[in-house]
């Protein structure tokens, strides 16, 4: 408990994406409220610096921060090269706007970086709250 935040190495592309925030109490339901609540809106990439190669468990994040209803805002995520999720409607998936979610996926990282791409299929650029990362045992 306590103590300095680890220092880590976030890439973004393109620099200009935006970050949207809320506070906690503005997201409906999801158990990490106060992660869905903030987030980047317009990523097509993000790289994170990782100190060891292996075998991971990578739960990515996401919440529609706005009222605009299903169908809006659909996007393709890629995990480490590997297309995750198809057309992800996050208003539609979490049976509305407010609502985070979470999906989680195995990774294998073999340069010291965890890659997550976002691909827009809708009206809106892609959404994403955050990413956690545990290595295997």
């Amino acid at each position: 408990v306590g103590g300095p935040s680890a220092a880590i190495h976030v890439s973004i592309e393109p620099k200009d994406a935006s970050v949207f925030r809320l506070h906690s109490t503005a997201v409906k339901s999801g158990d990490l409220k106060w992660i869905g609540a903030s987030g980047l809106e317009g990523a097509e990439s993000v790289a994170i610096a990782i100190k060891d190669n292996g075998d991971y468990q990578v739960k990515l994040h996401f919440m529609e921060p706005e009222n605009i209803g299903v169908g809006k805002r659909v996007f393709d995520v890629v995990l480490q090269g590997e297309t995750v999720l198809r057309e992800l409607d996050v208003a539609q998936a979490a049976g509305g706007s407010r609502k985070a979610i979470v999906r989680e996926f195995a990774a294998t990282i073999r340069d010291q970086t965890l890659r997550v791409q976002l691909s827009n299929k809708g009206k809106q650029p892609a959404i994403l709250s955050g990413i956690e990362w545990h290595l295997k045992p």
